[in-house]
């Protein structure tokens, strides 16, 4: 039970790995709170079920006055943020020529935009805690390419690695932790949208391990990060991706 009595905000935490960071947040513990454009009551619901305590915030990460009201609403039912865990992403495939301006801006607004945005809003909760963990969730393709997304996908998550390790100096002082995950492939609705059965087997025989990663390996490496267990690991890019390079 790490997080007991701590609160636990997980953006993009209705499918995937924010899905599978949520429910084992609450599994030690946490009171969570599901942020999501949709879905969220679902796993909220789930948490309450095995008898932990959650709550759903319907939002766009994207946009400031969503964000703002997302964290006030946390505040509000909770009275603290000890945990953020920026998760929510979208991607898609294309190349440059076929990248619309459109597709761009909105790739880069969730993807890094609203990490930007919550922490924003988040820090300064924090700052007054004199405590807390930020854990933001970057890509293999940050580090690397993306193996099935656009290059505004890839750019996004090389932002993410930026723009960790330098909130990471801004606060550390202030008794928060900024770390970021980088995944590999890993099995989750957008990689089911951009790969079918026959890409993921090829995707999977390039990684050392042998295999496309599942949801609750990523929130593993989430959880240890946010917990007391990582409490000298400050402005690192973990990689997770089965060794894949």
């Amino acid at each position: 039970m790490r997080f007991r009595d701590r609160v636990a905000v997980v953006t993009g935490g209705a499918a995937g790995i924010g899905r599978a960071a949520s429910l084992a947040f609450a599994r030690e513990g946490a009171t969570v709170a599901v942020v999501d454009l949709k879905g969220a009551d679902e796993v909220a619901s789930e948490v309450g079920r095995a008898g932990g305590r959650a709550a759903a915030f319907a939002t766009d990460v994207a946009r400031e006055a969503d964000v703002q009201t997302m964290v006030d609403g946390v505040l509000s039912r909770f009275g603290r943020i000890d945990v953020l865990v920026n998760n929510a992403g979208i991607g898609g495939p294309g190349s440059i020529e076929e990248l619309t301006e459109e597709e761009w801006d909105r790739t880069l607004a969730v993807n890094l935009k609203a990490h930007f945005l919550t922490c924003r809003a988040v820090v300064p909760i924090m700052r007054r805690q004199q405590r807390g963990h930020i854990v933001n969730v970057s890509s293999i393709a940050g580090r690397n390419v993306s193996l099935a997304n656009s290059i505004a996908y890839t750019s996004a998550k090389a932002g993410v690695i930026g723009f960790t390790r330098h909130l990471a100096q801004e606060v550390g002082r202030d008794g928060i932790r900024v770390n970021c995950v980088a995944p590999g492939p890993t099995r989750t609705p957008l990689l089911a949208g951009v790969l079918d059965a026959e890409r993921e087997a090829a995707v999977a025989a390039r990684v050392p391990l042998g295999y496309v990663s599942e949801a609750e390996e990523q929130a593993a490496v989430i959880l240890f990060l946010a917990s007391d267990d990582a409490s000298y690991i400050h402005g690192a890019i973990v990689d997770a991706n089965g060794g894949l390079i």
